[in-house]
């Protein structure tokens, strides 16, 4: 095989790699009762059992803020990720003005390695072989995400994402495109505005 074949086999590989990681909504479920109102101010409160929970509260927010959409992260609230949710919690939150909390955790994980082997001929050493090999580790998340009414303590919307987190840099950025899809959702499903 000429090397122009190896280079579009690595340069498509990696295409395929970066479209299979992004999150997508599995399930969505909102509740039938008609709503007078968007929602406007949101607390983001993410579960002890999600990987890096308050890394996930702060994409939210950003995401939810840029939609204008009032957020406060369970943090800024002073919920621990390990703890029950505070009753003073949630009154503290209403007399902020939240309306409703956004509830994220995961539902299962499945963890698998992928090894990946590569031979090339090294230029320096005719006729010798290279070979580099490589794994990398991967994450399937299921995400449930969950709209509760603060005044009333009813579920308005929930859903159900699927992420893949790798071993990379791009961390950050799945955080983030996780937390876009949600609120657009959200939006889609007319939750908030």
């Amino acid at each position: 095989m000429n090397s122009l074949m190896k280079l579009f086999i690595a340069v498509f590989g990696s295409f395929l790699l970066v479209g299979c990681s992004s999150p997508s909504i599995k399930s969505s479920w909102k509740n039938a009762a008609p709503r007078a109102a968007w929602l406007t101010n949101i607390a983001v409160v993410m579960l002890d059992d999600l990987t890096e929970p308050i890394a996930m509260e702060n994409e939210f927010r950003k995401v939810l803020d840029a939609r204008g959409v009032v957020a406060v992260t369970g943090k800024a609230l002073g919920f621990h990720p390990l703890l029950k949710l505070d009753p003073a919690i949630l009154t503290q939150a209403r007399q902020t003005g939240v309306q409703a909390l956004l509830v994220g955790s995961e539902l299962g994980r499945e963890t698998r390695d992928v090894t990946w082997s590569q031979s090339a001929r090294v230029k320096a050493s005719p006729g010798e072989q290279s070979a580099s090999m490589f794994t990398l580790g991967q994450d399937k998340l299921a995400l449930q995400f969950d709209v509760y009414l603060l005044d009333t303590g009813e579920r308005l919307w929930s859903s159900v994402t699927q992420i893949r987190l790798q071993e990379d840099a791009d961390h950050a950025a799945r955080l983030s495109s996780c937390a876009k899809v949600v609120i657009n959702r959200l939006k889609a499903d007319r939750i908030i505005q």
